[in-house]
């Protein structure tokens, strides 16, 4: 994502080296209306927008950036598919 804070790249177990970010993100069901989504989502960027948020934030060691639902639902899918491959390839199982 545009933005985003650079990753970290490590190597896991003697692994091959892969990108880890921490981020954080807003989540509702997915039976949520669209009207509904569309103003939390927009209330959500202008409380980050504010310049008191972002100081906050920043002295709490977060780095923010905000984009639109779309970008984040494809980022999070993405992110997804990054860690079921590493799960996938490690052979990591559920306990």
């Amino acid at each position: 994502m545009p933005g985003a804070p650079e990753g970290h790249r490590g190597r896991g177990q003697g692994g091959p080296a892969y990108g880890v970010t921490r981020w954080r993100g807003f989540f509702a069901p997915a039976t949520i209306p669209a009207e509904l989504s569309a103003k939390i989502a927009a209330d959500i960027q202008s409380v980050l927008a504010a310049p008191e948020t972002r100081d906050k934030l920043q002295a709490a060691g977060a780095s923010l950036f905000v984009d639109s639902q779309a970008n984040f639902k494809r980022y999070f899918a993405g992110e997804i598919e990054k860690w079921r491959g590493v799960v996938k390839k490690a052979n990591l199982k559920l306990e």
